[in-house]
């Protein structure tokens, strides 16, 4: 029979996580036969077989001490963390634990006397019989084991410090002094992974979602950009995976992301709108998210409220190129380089992308593609020569009709045919005609360089 483990709640989601970096580990380093690809399942369950259970459980050696090969792994893993052996025997050990007084001894001797009793009364084959429910999973369970190995098997500190008073202490979050939430074979060992997602000191972030082989691509992916700051890390671990994820994240999953934000004591949750995530998962706006580098206009794309902050952005950003063209010198203002890292005129011509990238995927009709204003103002850069400061304040302003006007103008005056495309901006929401237009003017800049 093979054990099969199902997504549940995000503690228990994150510590099969967990687990299954280490097993990614553990076959890097060929310590064990099998690949993660092969235990995690396109329905989003994680499914070990009795042949890998078999090689999971046997005998292993630990600093000359025996213990299950899957603790060997706990503990080889977090020697990486600590690089030191003692530091990482100190996750289990007395009340400065990670795991407090999971082996309530702290002298040394006692401690390493009763760890592998311990170990080894826990870490076992899984056996999922029982008339009890695991308070976790929902698995079967039994009760009448000793005292010793159910106080390890408790929703208590033992194993959960953050979430969970103690027994017998002032305040007691359990009824009548007594914790009767006892987790199944399975989930009392997971708990031990918990450290490898929410690290002992620091930050750490974990992305829940009800499925455990989206739960790897999406967190993996963060821990690729860890130097980043977390909004960023989030955009670009999703877009980095979005092939992968639009197959496995269905209609109902997509409505159930969360971001769990560790800060070192205290958890911190945020749910992703589905139309957050809608976003995230266009390939256009998450390449585009990414080179830009910015956590101002990633919050811009993020919080729909907040949206016309990129076209504000964009005015301020032509103003600033067109000083430069005609006066020679001008300067960056504060509030414009809280969003820009970069050449300027990359922005110019990303954030019209972006923008109506946004609003394509928010369901709202775009008239003319952002690429073809660019193309058209080039074209008519010469003819706006000395109105384009009044063209740009006009369109800042959204007078649509005296935008028009100073265009028609213009061509006719030039004897110059008038655009059809240009005309079909004209009745597009305030929104999109800004940002078109903005296009448009930043357009002609670049064709006034080039003609230069």
């Amino acid at each position: 029979m093979a054990l099969v483990i199902y997504p549940q709640g995000w503690l228990h989601n994150a510590n099969v996580y967990g687990f299954l970096k280490v097993i990614n580990e553990k076959s890097k380093e060929g310590k064990i036969s099998f690949k993660l690809s092969d235990i995690l399942k396109d329905d989003g369950t994680v499914v070990l077989t009795d042949e890998t259970l078999d090689e999971l459980y046997l005998d292993g050696k630990f600093d000359n001490l025996s213990f299950p090969r899957l603790f060997v792994f706990i503990l080889e893993e977090t020697v990486k963390i600590e690089e030191d052996i003692e530091k990482s025997y100190n996750y289990f050990r007395g009340n400065v634990g990670y795991y407090e007084n999971y082996v309530a001894q702290v002298k040394k001797e006692k401690f390493m006397e009763n760890l592998p009793k311990i170990i080894r009364s826990i870490f076992r084959k899984p056996v999922l019989l029982g008339s009890e429910q695991c308070f976790f999973c929902g698995n079967p369970l039994k009760t009448d084991e000793n005292k010793s190995i159910l106080q390890r098997k408790q929703f208590s500190r033992i194993l959960f410090k953050e979430f969970s008073s103690s027994e017998g202490k002032f305040p007691n979050s359990f009824w009548n002094m007594s914790n009767e939430f006892y987790l199944c074979d399975v989930c009392s060992q997971m708990a031990l992974f918990r450290h490898f997602v929410f690290p002992r000191r620091g930050e750490g972030i974990f992305v829940n979602v009800p499925s455990f082989k989206a739960i790897w691509y999406l967190n993996e992916a963060i821990q690729a950009y860890k130097n980043l700051s977390m909004e960023l890390s989030v955009s670009r671990a999703i877009s980095e995976v979005h092939l992968k994820l639009q197959r496995l994240l269905g209609i109902w999953e997509r409505q159930n992301v969360e971001i769990i934000h560790y800060d070192g004591k205290s958890y911190r949750m945020y749910y992703m709108p589905q139309r957050v995530l809608e976003l995230l998962l266009n390939t256009r706006i998450s390449s585009i998210l990414n080179s830009l580098n910015s956590i101002k206009i990633f919050e811009a794309v993020i919080y729909q409220e907040r949206l016309n902050e990129i076209l504000d952005c964009e005015y301020l950003l032509i103003k600033y190129l067109l000083d430069i063209s005609i006066a020679g010198k001008s300067h960056l203002s504060e509030n414009v380089k809280q969003y820009v890292r970069g050449d300027a005129r990359y922005y110019i011509n990303a954030l019209p992308d972006l923008f109506q990238e946004v609003r394509n995927t928010m369901g709202v009709k775009q008239m003319v593609p952002v690429w073809r204003m660019r193309e058209l103002g080039r074209e008519a850069s010469q003819l706006f020569e000395r109105t384009k400061y009044r063209l740009l304040e006009l369109i800042r302003l959204a007078k649509k009709d005296e935008v028009y006007h100073l265009i028609l103008k213009t061509y006719m005056t030039r004897k110059k045919p008038f655009p059809e495309e240009l005309n079909k901006v004209f009745s597009a929401e305030d929104e999109d005609f800004k940002n078109l237009m903005f296009a448009y003017v930043s357009g002609m800049i670049s064709g006034g360089e080039e003609n230069e």
